[in-house]
């Protein structure tokens, strides 16, 4: 199991999409220190950003920017 926080935002949050767009609905924005598990799916880059596959606590399952997470194996 591979977990993430979302870090680096200034605040602003990360929203997690439907898909790996930013044409993609946007489901919700997590604020930074987030804590979402990593899916086994392969990153996707599409728009110049390289997108992973993430489900958070409340088990939203969507897409967010790799730039802005920081993981750790656990």
């Amino acid at each position: 199991v591979v977990r993430a926080m979302v870090e680096g935002t200034a605040g602003s949050g990360l929203t997690l999409r439907s898909e790996p767009s930013v044409d993609g609905e946007l489901l919700t924005v997590l604020p930074d220190g987030t804590i979402v598990t990593v899916l086994d799916e392969e990153p996707v880059e599409a728009n110049g950003i390289v997108w992973i596959n993430v489900r958070t606590i409340t088990n939203e399952v969507g897409w967010v920017s790799q730039d802005y997470m920081v993981t750790r194996d656990r």
